[in-house]
């Protein structure tokens, strides 16, 4: 499979940047496959760069073991959190473990997986905002609460996320890491995207699905999605990898 990739990682009107991203080619380290990753930090930077920093070395240290590949996300990702446990402040993730002809993925929190195929964007990943009803529905059974838009907790903070890395505090109320996961088989050419809430926020599906579809090197479709966000006057830190998947 021909790979290539893009990558851009903007602090937009923020103070600070507390997004980060890794991408790993050769993955594992003797293989011929690609890890890629973007963590969206809350509450501070620091979760998602210890995150964007540890968790393709701990993951690949599950997959040697030869345990299922979604069995390995989860894995990491729990054990990551539980790294955080005396870290303030908590990431968002959502990554991906190419190993052709097979696309895994697996993310927490509101960072997004989608995948332009034959023309047609789909999400692939789960949106774990406050809203999601399953996920509201799990938070209350834990005793969390949930009111304008964000879990509570007893000292009176909030978090919009139901599942994230870190926010230890958060966990007595249902807040998790677990991600979900899932993979696809690629057969046909496609372009895959990895990104923050900063880019799917500001940016429309059907803007995004058009640059997908209508432009063709990976570099430029990049580009596009950069000038989209830019040309709202972006809030946030956004960053998002492109993949462009040959097989």
């Amino acid at each position: 499979m021909k790979i290539e990739h893009a990558i851009i990682s903007e602090q937009g009107l923020r103070n600070e940047m507390e997004d980060f991203h890794c991408f790993l080619h050769p993955f594992p380290e003797k293989g011929d496959g690609v890890f890629a990753g973007v963590f969206d930090g809350h509450d501070g930077f620091r979760a998602a760069q210890y995150a964007a920093r540890e968790l393709p070395i701990l993951f690949a240290q599950t997959l040697e073991k030869s345990v299922p590949v979604c069995t390995a996300f989860k894995q990491t990702y729990e054990q990551i959190s539980d790294r955080l446990q005396y870290q303030r402040g908590g990431a968002c993730a959502a990554t991906v473990y190419v190993r052709p002809p097979l696309v895994f993925f697996a993310n927490a929190g509101d960072c997004e997986f989608l995948v332009c195929r034959n023309g047609c964007l789909k999400t692939l990943s789960v949106n774990h905002r406050v809203g999601n009803q399953k996920e509201e529905e799990r938070i209350r059974a834990k005793g969390g609460e949930i009111h304008d838009g964000y879990v509570w907790q007893g000292n009176g903070e909030g978090l919009q996320m139901c599942r994230a890395l870190g926010d230890p505090q958060f966990r007595s109320v249902g807040v998790i890491a677990q991600p979900d996961c899932g993979h696809i088989k690629v057969t046909t050419p496609c372009t895959a995207l990895l990104g923050t809430d900063g880019l799917f926020d500001m940016a429309p599906r059907t803007a995004i699905e058009h640059i997908l579809r209508s432009v063709s090197e990976v570099e430029a479709q990049a580009a596009c999605l950069k000038g989209l966000v830019e040309s709202v006057t972006p809030y946030d830190n956004y960053t998002f990898i492109v993949l462009s998947l040959q097989p």
